[in-house]
């Protein structure tokens, strides 16, 4: 940081160096994301992007197949490296303005983006990764609504499968805790559990579009996380996924 940098933030690029400069509009012109929050203080996106991000048109890319996921494991978890959920918990449909990138805004998340990631690391068989992902889907976001997910239209039978099964599977979990009394917008801290338990019950739902997935013709395993597939009568088998005719091990859905 520039001495005097913090009493000047407005002119701080101003103050940057020319290689700085260089190395910013290098990153903007290959359409990069560069939070700039080295230089100066991370700032909001712009009113213009919020907007954009509230609007139920923005779509995001599906994730990769089943096969592309299980091609290649350990490729596919370094996209998410565990410790540093900041850096991959961001819309890949969003592009931020250029205005947003200067003022060191970060893409912000989104419910399909969510998804998707707990979609890859089901498939993974990557229990931690999954269930975090969950609690931050349910915990973090209690706007974001199950029933609210958008119809991904997959051209893909197994991963268009997988996905619908999935919404259901969201719904036992978050909706076990909203019974015991753990609505989604509980604080982390509970002083007063009476209140919430006493409050009204909403439990989630599964989205329309999830009810009229077909299963598929033929049977198709997805192995556990050591690569073993499970055979049909296997206790630890989902029963969810297996009226979809995928043979999977039930993922640990619950979290405290």
């Amino acid at each position: 940081m520039v001495d005097g940098a913090g009493d000047c933030q407005d002119q701080t690029c101003l103050m940057m160096s020319v290689t700085a400069k260089l190395q910013l509009c290098h990153h903007l012109l290959q359409g990069r994301y560069y939070p700039l929050t080295s230089i100066y203080p991370q700032r909001d996106l712009t009113l213009a992007d919020e907007k954009y991000m509230a609007s139920p048109a923005v779509s995001e890319p599906l994730p990769p197949t089943v096969s592309e996921l299980l091609a290649n494991r350990d490729k596919a978890r370094a996209r998410y490296p565990i410790q540093r959920p900041f850096d991959w918990r961001t819309s890949r449909a969003f592009k931020p303005s250029i205005i947003s990138r200067l003022r060191g805004g970060r893409p912000p998340d989104s419910p399909s983006a969510s998804f998707y990631r707990i979609y890859e690391f089901f498939v993974l068989g990557w229990t931690t990764a999954f269930r975090n992902e969950l609690e931050y889907f349910c915990c973090s976001h209690p706007d974001w609504s199950v029933s609210g997910l958008p119809d991904p239209a997959d051209s893909d039978p197994t991963r268009y499968a997988s996905l619908a099964v999935l919404t259901r599977l969201m719904c036992a979990s978050f909706n076990r805790r909203i019974e015991q009394g753990l609505p989604r917008d509980a604080p982390a801290i509970i002083i007063d559990f009476a209140a919430l338990r006493a409050r009204t019950k909403a439990y989630e739902a599964p989205p329309g579009w999830a009810d009229h997935v077909a299963a598929l013709e033929e049977k198709v395993f997805i192995p556990d996380a050591g690569g073993k597939e499970l055979p049909e009568d296997d206790p630890e088998v989902s029963e969810e996924f297996k009226a979809m005719n995928i043979i999977a091990q039930m993922p640990h859905i619950h979290f405290v």
